[in-house]
C-alpha cells in the first residue's frame, strides 16, 4: 500500500481512538481496542516500516542531531516516526486517563489534558502532571 494512503490510515485510526479514549474512558472495551489496535496493529505498521528500510538512508542514524536529521529526510522513516508518535501518545493518554480515574481527578479538567496530549504529547503529560500536583498536592504523582 502507498505510504501516503498508510498515514491516512494510520492518522484516522488513531483520531477514532482518541475519540473513544476521551468520549467513552470508562466502557468495558475501550481499553482492549486501543492495546490491540495502537499498541498491537499500528505498532505492525511501524515495526514494518523500521524493518524494511532500516540502514537505507546514507548518514542517518541516532547518534547525533545530524544523523537523525538525516532520517527525517526519507519519506518511510518518517511515516514510521509519524506512527511511532502516534502510538506512544495514545498509550500516555491511557494511562493519563486511568490514573486520573484511580485518583478522582475531575473528569472536566481531565479532557484538556487528554486533547493536549493528543495534539501536544510531552504538553499534555506536563499539563495533567501539574495539576495533579497544584490541586492535590500530590508531587511527585502517586504511582
Amino acid at each position: 500500500m502507498h505510504p501516503d494512503k498508510i498515514f491516512r490510515f494510520v492518522n484516522t485510526t488513531a483520531l477514532l481512538l482518541w475519540i473513544l479514549l476521551i468520549g467513552f474512558p470508562k466502557w468495558q472495551y475501550t481499553d482492549s481496542i486501543i492495546i490491540y489496535v495502537a499498541g498491537i496493529g499500528l505498532a505492525l505498521f511501524y515495526a514494518y516500516y523500521i524493518i524494511t528500510n532500516w540502514g537505507k538512508t546514507k548518514g542517518g542514524g541516532f547518534m547525533t542531531l545530524g544523523q537523525v536529521t538525516r532520517l527525517f529526510t526519507d519519506r518511510i522513516n518518517v511515516l514510521a516516526g509519524w506512527i511511532h508518535y502516534l502510538v506512544f501518545d495514545i498509550m500516555v493518554g491511557m494511562w493519563i486517563s486511568h490514573h486520573a480515574f484511580e485518583h478522582g481527578f475531575n473528569r472536566i479538567l481531565l479532557i484538556p489534558c487528554l486533547l493536549l496530549t493528543f495534539m501536544f504529547g510531552p504538553t499534555g503529560l506536563f499539563i495533567y502532571l501539574l495539576l495533579q500536583a497544584i490541586i492535590y498536592q500530590n508531587f511527585p504523582v502517586n504511582f
